[in-house]
């Protein structure tokens, strides 16, 4: 999981990763890589989302009550 990671990581900031910054890069990332971090936000959201409204609608109002 840790190297699936680092190796996302090393694909999306890599381009934009220069230690001299007083060279002339350009750091300017992809379109598809913008679509791509919005359409993974919204995915994980709508499954946290999911389950926890499941996990809600499980629960009766005295267990709710009690687990406080």
């Amino acid at each position: 999981m840790l190297l699936l990671a680092k190796l996302l990581m090393d694909a999306m900031y890599e381009p934009a990763f220069v230690p001299n910054v007083a060279c002339g890069v350009d750091k300017s990332f992809p379109i598809w890589m913008y679509v791509a971090v919005l359409v993974g936000i919204l995915v994980l959201y709508f499954i946290i989302d999911h389950l926890l409204i499941y996990r809600i609608r499980q629960m009766v109002s005295a267990e709710s009550v009690m687990r406080k």
